[in-house]
């Protein structure tokens, strides 16, 4: 099954996650379950489980025809961004 999407994941370099101004505030995304997830390299995995396991704060950023979800997960500082096509 092909979902479309893209996974990244990456540590700001300053510290501090600044979002551009049309990303608002949102509900948790709908995450493709761990079946389909197994096609994807190993770092989209580990980025898909903790952002699937994450309890704080989504943000969407409108993208182009798409919109992208990201999440800072300040106890790890980490940010996790995903783009469904």
């Amino acid at each position: 099954m092909d979902t479309n999407e893209s996974w990244l994941v990456f540590r700001p370099t300053s510290g501090i996650l600044t979002l551009p101004e049309d990303c608002t505030l949102a509900s948790r995304p709908e995450m493709p379950d761990a079946r389909v997830m197994r096609r994807f390299p190993q770092f989209a995995r580990s980025a898909w489980s903790r952002a699937s396991n994450y309890a704080g704060k989504f943000y969407l950023c409108p993208e182009g025809n798409a919109g992208r979800w990201v999440v800072h997960d300040e106890d790890l500082d980490l940010v996790y961004s995903r783009v469904k096509f």
